[in-house]
């Protein structure tokens, strides 16, 4: 009965409860036992590979940059420098 439909029926049906929807419902809404949607989520999950790989392009783009100047020292901190240690820095920086 549930081969008659095709795996790539089933396999629709998992994504989306693979996608947040129940299993009663996404049964309820094409008609199929939630018994037989149960069976072909576990077997399509059984079967999919482990991992995909994609294509990925890594771009660089220039960080920006801080300058903190007291008195005649200037000090340049990248973005994404922890905050704290800014501030202790800079509290060094005027106890001198």
């Amino acid at each position: 009965m549930g081969h008659a439909r095709g795996e790539a029926f089933w396999a629709k049906l998992a994504r989306e409860v693979e996608a947040g929807g129940t299993r009663v419902e996404v049964a309820h809404r094409y008609g199929v036992t939630v018994s037989a949607l149960g069976y072909w989520v576990g077997r399509l999950r059984r079967t999919k590979p482990v991992a995909t790989l994609l294509p990925v392009r890594v771009e660089s783009e220039p960080r920006r940059r801080v300058e903190i100047v007291t008195g005649e020292i200037r000090i340049v901190v990248e973005e994404g420098t922890d905050p704290a240690f800014i501030v202790e820095l800079v509290r060094a920086l005027r106890a001198c």
